[in-house]
């Protein structure tokens, strides 16, 4: 078979695989041939289609008699697939990997989709939140300005106890150095006795 197509769904690897190959991965058999074939269906859903292991073991148990297959014997079978195709079986797992080309959805398990869609939402209301913060401190600083205050008058408004705090120290020193450097309308006479 030349042909590549793309692939959409699980169901439709697990149909290449068999009509590739012969080999059912759904059989019920300790079977070397089905249990490499199986572990290969299993890396394939993995890699391809980035499905979960619990959705992997879901799809196992839907189409084939194996009540037992569950997330850790999807994990052991996706990492004996890499040990079998280091075996003498390299070639031809290659050459059947390439006609393995998928378009994943995101993600194959409902409950995973819900919480993928659940906290993406929560991220986005965040940063929305925050945008709206800064647009109301820009409002609030383009009103201000308006008003006569300077910069610095409307930052001081931002700070905390402990910084104004600093703040006015700093300022008061400031202030207190413009005072000597005035000159003095009135000036002491000192006499000298000679």
């Amino acid at each position: 078979m030349d042909e590549i197509k793309l692939l959409k769904k699980p169901k439709e690897a697990s149909d290449l695989i068999i009509e590739l190959t012969g080999v059912c991965p759904f059989q019920k058999t300790r079977l070397r041939s089905v249990i490499e074939h199986r572990a290969f269906l299993c890396y394939i859903l993995r890699t391809k289609f980035k499905m979960t292991y619990q959705s992997i073991a879901d799809f196992i148990k839907k189409n084939s008699k194996l009540k037992t297959y569950d997330h850790s014997t999807v994990m052991h079978a996706c990492n004996m697939y890499i040990t079998y195709k280091a075996s003498d079986l390299d070639e031809y797992f290659e050459k059947l990997e390439s006609h393995f080309t998928a378009k994943p959805k995101l993600e194959y398990h409902p409950r995973t989709t819900l919480k993928g869609v659940r906290e993406q939402c929560i991220t986005l209301q965040e940063k929305y939140d925050i945008l709206l913060e800064e647009l109301e401190e820009l409002k609030i600083y383009k009103l201000k300005s308006k008003i006569g205050l300077t910069k610095n008058e409307i930052n001081y408004r931002h700070l905390d106890k402990d910084e104004r705090k600093l703040y006015d120290e700093r300022a008061a020193l400031v202030l207190k150095s413009f005072k000597w450097k005035k000159p003095k309308n009135e000036y002491e006479v000192i006499n000298c006795a000679s």
